[in-house]
């Protein structure tokens, strides 16, 4: 676990991790939802290309009305992450 902790700190920059942490603390809301409820702490463009980048590698899904979640990878990332902190 270590090596993907270790991968994740490398590959995306402190923003994108810090956004990449909200995902899980915010169940079953849309893109829109996301970034509407959490563009008081970071800019609305910041949330959406980060979110967009995260979905480009293979961290994230979403769709229209749907709900933004991890993939298999982003889950086994985050909780390979979660572990070694």
């Amino acid at each position: 676990m270590q090596e993907i902790a270790s991968f994740v700190v490398r590959v995306l920059t402190k923003k994108q991790l810090e956004i990449f942490y909200l995902i899980d603390a915010s169940e079953n809301f849309t893109f829109s939802k996301f970034v509407k409820n959490f563009s008081g702490t970071h800019p609305q463009s910041t949330l959406k290309h980060v979110l967009k980048h995260l979905r480009s590698i293979g961290l994230v899904e979403f769709e229209n009305g749907m709900p933004l979640q991890f993939t298999k990878l982003g889950s086994f990332i985050k909780e390979g992450v979660k572990n070694e902190t």
